[in-house]
């Protein structure tokens, strides 16, 4: 389990390190601002999936 945490947050840094330099470079702060927010919520829900989490309850 615990390799499988480091694989998705070497993953998530692989897409940090392609994405944001660009965004920085083009000074484009609300879409570096989403980018780090939706990049966050998906980080949390995966390690969340991978450790067992179930969203089932939460469906209708």
């Amino acid at each position: 389990m615990i390799l499988q945490n480091i694989l998705i947050a070497a993953i998530f840094i692989g897409i940090i390190i392609f994405e944001v330099p660009t965004l920085v470079k083009n000074e484009e702060w609300r879409e570096l601002t989403v980018f780090s927010f939706l990049l966050l919520v998906g980080l949390v829900l995966v390690i969340m999936m991978v450790n067992g989490f179930s969203f089932s309850r939460f469906y209708i």
